[in-house]
């Protein structure tokens, strides 16, 4: 059983937790919605000045106008979710991570990932 699944998906994308039968004592689960920067970032980003310095300016006065406490821990998680995917070397999502070490491609449900990889550490083809 795995220590620590790491999900990365987008936010529109319900991720489904595993049920009691998959599981007897559930591992540390952490879910990026690894996409929310991208539409901050247009958000921040649109009709800027060509000019580098107003740009700049313009950017840290809608932060200021648009991101509250929440928004922005919410931008650093998905800012971290998207800094882990690049390092274990993610290239497309829904993905889920098992320990570090395995990755299963294309499923949100977390039970079903799981199945997954215990065939493949039980070294069964899937």
């Amino acid at each position: 059983m795995p220590v620590r699944i790491e999900v990365f998906a987008a936010g529109d994308l319900p991720i489904q937790p595993p049920v009691s039968d998959d599981v007897t004592s559930p591992p540390a689960m952490e879910v990026y919605e690894i996409d929310d920067i991208a539409s901050l970032e247009s958000a921040l980003s649109k009709g800027l000045p060509a000019d580098p310095d107003g740009a700049q300016r313009l950017v840290r006065k809608r932060l200021g106008q648009v991101i509250d406490r929440s928004r922005l821990d919410h931008a650093r998680r998905c800012a971290a979710g998207l800094l882990n995917a690049t390092e274990y070397g993610i290239n497309r999502y829904p993905a889920v991570v098992f320990d570090g070490d395995a990755v299963v491609y294309g499923i949100t449900d977390i039970g079903e990932a799981l199945r997954y990889y215990r065939m493949w550490k039980g070294g069964r083809r899937l």
